[in-house]
């Protein structure tokens, strides 16, 4: 796809999805990733900061491509700022709609996520779902669900019972959603960019034997403002070098 069109697509959409990494070679992510896992003993939680325990998973955050497209959506040259190993096995509940610009608390587009599949994810495996267009909205409130937060383990409690209010209105006495709810079925291999301000979040992974494990890598624009947080901190990172 040419630049001005992922740029029409991304402006209009909020996200946009392309091939990184070659078949041939995701089997090396899914193995570094396993190793990390393996350290746990099997814990699923998300894996703080695994470049800086993993030089390949340093070089997929700093991977050229990404980098070129990150800059492209921003305009801008960027900092990297964080990233995590995602696991979701079978039978593990999925993350509540939210923004992620309420968690960094940055200027509206200063923050582009990604996400990299490792493998095929979908409906039943509890992949990424966007509601299109959202991203056009401000930073919206959230409603606390105290059943659904002690769903989260202990030191993790951003992943349920926090969902960000979906835009809508009522049309002849029934209620609709302002934007289109879509799943963004990816190959492993694939590539996920997400502006700061789309709404987005996960089902539960209904499948008998199938993981979702993906990448996670966090970007901001240079010089703009970001919150560092509390447990996990977060920090600029040269993707350049």
């Amino acid at each position: 796809m040419q630049k001005d069109n992922i740029l029409d697509f991304w402006n209009k959409n909020g996200y946009y999805v392309c091939d990184l990494v070659s078949e041939d070679d995701i089997s090396l992510f899914q193995d570094e990733a396993q190793k990390l896992l393996d350290k746990r003993g099997e814990d699923a939680r998300p894996f703080h900061e695994p470049s800086k325990q993993s030089k390949l998973f340093d070089s997929l955050f700093k991977h050229t491509k990404l980098i070129q497209i990150v800059e492209l959506l921003m305009g801008d040259k960027i900092d990297g700022l964080s990233t995590w190993m995602y696991y979701k096995p079978p039978g593990e509940l999925g993350r509540d709609v939210h923004q992620n610009t309420f968690y960094t608390k940055t200027n509206v587009g200063d923050i582009i996520n990604t996400s990299v599949a490792f493998d095929d994810a979908d409906i039943e495996n509890g992949g990424l779902y966007v509601y299109s267009g959202s991203h056009n909205e401000w930073t919206l409130p959230i409603n606390i669900d105290e059943d659904r937060l002690l769903t989260n383990p202990d030191d993790w409690r951003n992943e349920r019972g926090k969902p960000c209010i979906i835009p809508g209105n009522y049309v002849d006495g029934e209620w609709v959603e302002k934007y289109e709810k879509i799943y963004l079925n990816s190959k492993a291999g694939q590539v996920t960019f997400l502006h700061s301000n789309i709404i987005h979040g996960s089902d539960k992974n209904k499948s008998v034997d199938r993981w979702r494990r993906a990448f996670l890598a966090n970007y901001v624009r240079k010089g703009a403002y970001f919150y560092e947080g509390g447990h996990f901190k977060r920090e600029r990172v040269n993707v350049y070098g």
